[in-house]
């Protein structure tokens, strides 16, 4: 009942309903008062203009005090200066954006705020306007410090004009603003240049026969002052009350000196004009401040934006997409142009147009060759000019890569390069499309993680599987779809998830053919049901510890695993985790959409897993136990030939990190495998000696399972990795090895190093690899091998391309190209297949839930520790479950 009452209350302060027209219940929650302020607040926060305003506002204010309140309101929460009102602004306030900006920093200033508290875009256009950065504000706090500056007197330090650098697009329009005592300051050739805009005659102030202007377009207020300390024009200024709007003119057909100094002066001020039917293109963010992003709706439109806008799309069809008013997307596409974050590529043939009339200024020449540079640059790019549209001609769609915030940072903090620009573009922006990705592949493939350990390689690892990625999909040879032009755009997942469902489902219709996500997307792609084409989670919950315990059940194999409800206070672990039955190490996982596995010790687990307990669920699954090695291996579906060589391995897995997977299957036993001698002759060298029998009892045991699985989960047209685990044990009665025979071999093989070297230094062999003194074993295997107990079960499984591990991430596009997934008939049968899979898990999870309504608990990433990203929704549990390698039972802890 409260949540329907909201919804009506909301929906009356946005459709401006007078309070008198609001429905009883309403009324009773809500006083006239306090409705007037909400919808003040809300007329504001939108920027709602205010003739559209309801009447309530009206009566409350006239227009010059909600103009002033509303400037008053973007000032105390530093947003951006709402240009979609400036000539109302200037007319009633007369605060231009350089002096909003000055106050905003000094406000900042006074508080002693960092400068990280400003807005994103806010600091964007602040630095633009004012030439105050991150850099700049830190001395100026420190100057006003060291040196105890009186607040007063803080002014004085800060900028009194804008920068020199500041830039002017020739296809912007200019305005005339100005009062009696900023014309003094005009030059005669400025007054010219005023006279040609206004279309009448200005008189030189500075003239003694001219005792006033007579100019039509300057029309001042004789009784109405205004303080404007900030504006550079003294202690006070006469405001304009009735500017003339008609002295405008198009800045390419103007003096660009003139235009700039008249601009510097406060006289002139550009207005970015953007029309239904112009295309706008993103380039990578090269200045972009990145602070904090703002609660502002504004703001999130401009982050809508970003992501939705292609150089394809017009604005009348991105207000479409966005289904938001156009005026409102023109402006925010105008502010895009204004801060340098986008440029329209509809300008040029409009500055062309001029050219042919004569009324381009000559000036203005270069501003329109690195205009046409720029454009050049992206088409070539892209791999050529694209064809124009013939009129109501539907542009080819694309793929999509979606990725996350993780690989942005790894980019960002790996100090590869000159990444860092793409890497802001990608996590600020959202989106790249393929006309910007040539750059980003020319910089990755300047990256080798070769010779690169610990956390530095996981940087250049997550590089160079980006890379193998884009230079897969992107114009993929196997692509077989009539509507698909075969270009990639890479989307960021949670921009696309801030979005609602049918906008983002819009945009994914619109643009794209077929839809791929990176593994594991620590931002899940959330759409009401599953979604055609889409190489990824078929549903948002498949990310969540469910599915793990569905695969498990359904497949009747897997590892033991304990399922802990929430609020459970545990004394002791379960039987089934205890040191008694020789667990060393456990996996937990949190209830959630984008846990990461937590690897714990039996010894001091209780405490970690009882604080996770207060706020969530949790699954526990033994990783380690004594008397037997374990390591993971990941392999890519769908399923192929891997009877004699896989095309994924594994490393031995340590208790305290994440697994990784390899690429061959000779990797997947490492150290362990045995070979027979080989000597050390050019002739002949074997760099992958033959397996012993346990080990090729593992990639039977391998192939099997996978075979099983992929099979049982309709994995054939899909794309993505199993995880497996593999437990080796010592078999009861198995000799342990001979210690005469380790010693002879210790003195065979110290023998045979001593004979490669004298070989190689008198045999060498160009182009000829020799293999490594550890890689060749020196005795035959013989009836005292130890014989072991082996069990393969089934991990985990993820949807999408792998980035952590190249050699897995080009083992999955290998068998993405071998089994011709890019084709229609393979697309279907994939959607079909996760379909089926996606009612098979949600009947699970009812199941679980003793057939009810999930009940759905929002786990806030500010209580739980294992949550650091953002809010999920996940049905829990109602009570614990222990799956015991084949069956659910419940548990009773």
């Amino acid at each position: 009942m409260a949540a329907n009452v909201h919804n009506l209350l909301t929906e009356s302060i946005t459709s401006q309903t007078p309070y008198v027209e609001l429905a009883t219940q309403l009324k009773r929650v809500v006083s006239s008062h306090d409705y007037e302020n909400r919808l003040l607040d809300h007329s504001i926060m939108n920027q709602v203009a205010f003739d559209n305003c309801g009447s309530d506002i009206k009566r409350m204010q006239s227009e010059k005090e909600y103009y002033e309140k509303l400037m008053a309101v973007h000032r105390r929460r530093m947003l951006v200066y709402p240009y979609k009102f400036e000539i109302h602004i200037l007319n009633f306030t007369g605060v231009l954006p350089f002096s909003y900006y000055r106050g905003i920093l000094l406000d900042m200033i006074q508080q002693e705020k960092s400068y990280d508290t400003l807005p994103n875009f806010t600091a964007v256009d602040c630095l633009r306007l004012t030439g105050v950065g991150r850099n700049q504000f830190i001395d100026i706090m420190n100057n006003v410090r060291s040196k105890k500056i009186q607040k007063s007197k803080i002014l004085k330090i800060l900028p009194s004009g804008m920068p020199s650098t500041i830039t002017l697009e020739p296809w912007w329009t200019v305005r005339v603003i100005a009062s009696v005592e900023k014309l003094k300051e005009c030059t005669a050739q400025e007054l010219e240049m005023i006279e040609q805009m206004a279309g009448t005659e200005v008189k030189n102030p500075n003239s003694p026969s001219a005792s006033a202007l007579t100019s039509n377009f300057m029309k001042l207020a004789s009784s109405a002052t205004t303080h404007l300390p900030l504006m550079g024009m003294g202690k006070k200024a006469t405001a304009l009350k009735e500017p003339v709007l008609n002295a405008s003119a198009m800045a390419a057909t103007l003096p660009r000196s003139l235009v700039l100094s008249l601009h510097q002066k406060g006289i002139l001020y550009p207005q970015v004009d953007v029309a239904d039917a112009d295309l706008t293109v993103v380039p990578p963010l090269n200045n972009f401040v990145m602070n904090r992003a703002s609660t502002s709706p504004f703001e999130k439109l401009l982050y809508d934006i970003l992501v939705s806008i292609d150089e394809r799309t017009t604005v009348r069809q991105l207000a479409s997409v966005l289904d938001r008013d156009i005026n409102d997307i023109r402006n925010a596409v105008g502010i895009y142009c204004r801060l340098g974050m986008a440029y329209k590529k509809t300008a040029i043939p409009i500055l062309q147009e001029l050219a042919a009339k004569g009324t381009f200024h000559e000036s203005w020449s270069d501003a329109l060759c690195t205009m046409m540079q720029q454009t050049e640059e992206a088409e070539r790019a892209a791999g050529g000019s694209a064809a124009p549209l013939l009129p109501n001609e539907v542009p080819k769609k694309r793929i999509a890569f979606l990725f996350d915030y993780e690989l942005t940072a790894y980019l960002m903090m790996g100090n590869l390069g000159e990444l860092k620009d793409h890497a802001v573009t990608l996590f600020e922006a959202g989106k790249m499309t393929d006309e910007m990705l040539s750059r980003l592949v020319e910089q990755l493939l300047k990256i080798d993680s070769e010779g690169k350990e610990g956390e530095v390689k996981k940087y250049f690892d997550h590089a160079v599987a980006l890379r193998e990625i884009l230079l897969h999909l992107r114009h993929n040879s196997t692509l077989d779809l009539k509507d698909c032009d075969g270009k990639l755009d890479m989307v960021r997942s949670e921009s696309l998830n801030s979005l609602d469902s049918s906008t983002k489902r819009r945009i994914l219709d619109k643009n794209y053919s077929c839809v791929f996500s990176m593994s594991p997307l620590g931002c899940p792609l959330t759409l009401p049901s599953c979604m055609p084409n889409y190489f990824g989670n078929p549903i948002a919950l498949v990310a969540s510890p469910w599915f793990r315990l569905f695969i498990s059940a359904e497949s009747h194999s897997g590892s033991e695993l304990v399922v802990l409800r929430r609020g459970l206070y545990l004394n002791s672990l379960p039987e089934c985790l205890s040191k008694e039955r020789g667990v060393i190490n456990i996996i937990m996982f949190a209830w959630s959409l984008d846990a990461h596995p937590v690897h714990l010790a039996t010894s001091n687990a209780l405490f970690r897993i009882n604080e996770e307990l207060q706020w969530q669920p949790v699954m526990l699954i033994p990783y380690e136990r004594t008397g037997g090695s374990l390591y993971t291996t990941s392999m890519p579906f769908p399923h192929g030939e891997y009877k004699t060589e896989a095309e994924a391995g594994a490393v031995e897995a340590a208790p305290a990190g994440p697994t990784k997977g390899e690429a061959d299957l000779s990797e997947l036993f490492g150290d362990e495998q045995e070979s027979k001698p080989q000597p050390p002759t050019a002739e002949h060298v074997d760099p992958t000696p033959p397996l012993s029998a346990t080990d090729t009892l593992i990639a039977s045991e391998t192939d099997k399972i996978m075979s099983r699985f992929v099979e049982d989960f309709g994995l054939q047209h899909s794309v993505g990795h199993i995880t497996l685990l593999i437990e080796k044990r010592k078999k009861k009665g198995s000799l342990p090895a001979n210690p005469k025979r380790l010693e002879l071999n210790e003195k065979r093989k110290k023998e045979l190093a001593a004979l490669r070297t004298k070989f190689k230094s008198n045999h060498e062999t160009p182009g000829v690899e020799h293999p490594e003194e550890e890689e060749v074993a020196t005795e035959n295997p013989s009836e005292e091998e130890e014989q072991f107990d082996v069990k393969v079960t089934p991990h985990g499984v993820s949807f999408g391309i792998p980035v952590s591990d190249p050699k897995l991430t080009a083992s999955v596009l290998t068998q993405l190209n071998k089994h011709h997934l890019l084709c229609k008939a393979s697309m279907e049968k994939h959607t079909l297949a996760m379909q089926k899979l996606t009612i098979r898990f949600i009947s699970f999870v009812h199941d679980q839930l003793d057939g009810g309504q999930p009940m759905m608990h929002e786990v806030k990433v500010q209580k739980s520790p294992l949550c650091q990203r953002q809010m999920s929704a996940v049905p829990y549990p109602k009570r614990s479950l222990y799956f015991n390698g084949k069956d659910i039972v419940p548990l009773d802890v």
